[in-house]
């Protein structure tokens, strides 16, 4: 969660993507649904230049052999303005020794 973190934070999009594998879904407000890593890719290279902070926190973090989960509120921020806090679930599993993002999901209020 720190490299992602810091990938939004300085706007390193070939860190971010280093992050998910190839065939995880990822719901992005961005790209208004669930997208492809390619799709993802596509979206944030137009997003992240907009992006002014990103925070996330009340992470709960589950392990359980080569698969993980993380809970959490996350928040981006841009040039126009403050984001919201939304419920955020990451999922993990684990490739070539290295954690990979599988699934992530936003789940509304």
């Amino acid at each position: 969660m720190e490299s992602y973190l810091h990938a939004l934070r300085s706007h390193d999009l070939r860190l971010l993507l280093s992050l998910f594998h190839e065939d995880a879904r990822i719901d992005s407000k961005a790209a208004s649904g669930v997208v492809s890593k390619d799709q993802y890719a596509s979206t944030m290279a137009q997003t992240l230049p907009f992006m002014s902070h990103s925070y996330f926190r009340d992470l709960l973090i589950r392990v359980q052999g080569g698969a993980a989960i993380v809970y959490g509120l996350s928040r981006y921020d841009s040039r126009r303005g403050p984001g919201q806090w939304r419920r955020r679930t990451w999922k993990f599993g684990k490739q070539d020794g290295r954690w990979k993002i599988i699934e992530t999901h936003y789940h509304e209020p």
